[in-house]
């Protein structure tokens, strides 16, 4: 069944209903009577609303419509319409010169339910310091009090030296050094050096 043209009572000069007719164009129902106030229709997808003065009602849009999505730094993705995406691209920050004294890093810490946290790049190199380093502002170095002591092995152990020939850090057998050592009267055996006529000769490496 079609719409139906409403009626509506008219008045005359005095006030007092004397017919029935139908609505015209600009006629409207007021909300106390159960009707909108409103002429037309609003745009799609617009909502009725109260006005912001509370005496009449009107059409209304959603507040806070995403009309884009932008991808920003460290993000990839995106868009204008159904149902944009942002993905994390760690290719899109730009370089930086690290502060390994003030700069953090992103962590997921295994101790927090796997959290995504932020770590001073400081704290970082002082938990990986280990044995015989030294950590301080986020850098590391060499430090032999770190190290324990140990039963000497000439036969097998090495000491730690600089190779001259390229100017690298390498290990070498003790029984190699003394070796090496070994001038005119001397001999070395499985890092003892001994006088040729056979008296042994006491060795004292000291390591600083």
């Amino acid at each position: 069944m079609a719409d139906k043209v409403p009626v509506k009572a008219t008045f005359d000069s005095a006030g007092e209903a004397d017919g029935l007719s139908e609505f015209v164009s600009g006629d409207t129902l007021g909300y106390a009577h159960g009707g909108t106030g409103l002429t037309a229709l609003g745009s799609a997808l617009q909502y009725l609303r109260t006005n912001a003065a509370a005496n009449a009602m009107e059409w209304g849009t959603v507040a806070g419509d995403i009309e884009a999505v932008t991808a920003g730094d460290g993000l990839s993705g995106g868009g204008t319409s159904g149902s944009p995406t942002i993905d994390l691209d760690l290719n899109e920050l730009t370089a930086a010169a690290v502060n390994v004294a003030a700069d953090s890093i992103a962590i997921i810490d295994a101790d927090d339910s796997n959290d995504n946290k932020k770590e001073a790049i400081a704290d970082l190199i002082t938990a990986i310091a280990g044995v015989g380093l030294a950590a301080a502002s986020g850098v590391l170095s060499l430090d032999l009090h770190e190290l324990s002591a140990a039963t000497v092995n000439v036969a097998n152990d090495s000491v730690a030296i600089i190779d001259a020939d390229d100017n690298s850090s390498k290990k070498e057998s003790i029984a190699d050094l003394v070796s090496g050592m070994a001038g005119d009267g001397l001999t070395a055996t499985n890092g003892v050096l001994a006088a040729s006529g056979g008296v042994s000769l006491g060795l004292v490496l000291a390591l600083s």
